[in-house]
């Protein structure tokens, strides 16, 4: 990387911290017989970390919905577990999210709308509110957190990012493991 470009990365990146943007930026973008999924990662202080996943539709083999706690918002992820074992998300805050949203009912014939799962899953905080989109079993379960579980978690000094994937971390270990093939 060329030094110009370094000093531009950390200006980036020390805007995202200062101005309290998000140090993640997703995309979606949809292909004949699948989407990508980019992620750049504004954290790391050389060059920004990112992957970019293709996923066909044809070798997903479930897809579940879920909100993570963020101590002061929840965000709303998809992961779709792929039929070799592999899983890979998407927050509510990437780019093209409704048009995923309309996608996925549209590939997937037997997948819940938006319509019959995303309330139940915004419902309430604190809750990963887990529901199973496809196959479209409509299955709901929901994960607790009770209020001095949550007040113990805001004041243990573990940062928002941490939280953040191991909530996002058991959301897929759950999914992963609760219909099993």
């Amino acid at each position: 990387m060329k030094f110009r470009d370094f000093i531009r990365y950390r200006i980036e990146a020390g805007k995202r911290g200062f101005l309290l943007r998000p140090a993640d930026d997703w995309q979606v973008s949809f292909q004949p017989g699948g989407l990508v999924i980019s992620h750049i990662d504004y954290r790391p202080f050389l060059a920004p970390g990112g992957s970019e996943n293709f996923v066909a539709w044809s070798e997903i083999e479930r897809v579940f919905a879920g909100q993570t706690d963020d101590f002061t918002w929840d965000t709303i992820w998809i992961t779709f577990i792929l039929k070799d074992g592999a899983s890979c998300s998407v927050p509510e805050t990437a780019k093209r999210w409704d048009q995923l949203l309309d996608q996925i009912p549209a590939n997937l014939r037997t997948a819940l709308r938006k319509e019959s799962w995303l309330p139940q899953v915004m419902r309430t905080a604190f809750d990963s509110n887990i529901t199973q989109l496809y196959p479209g079993l409509g299955c709901m379960v929901t994960c607790t957190t009770p209020p001095f579980r949550a007040a113990v978690r805001l004041n243990s000094g573990v940062s928002g990012h941490e939280a953040t994937k191991r909530s996002h971390l058991h959301l897929r270990q759950f999914a992963g493991g609760l219909w099993p093939s």
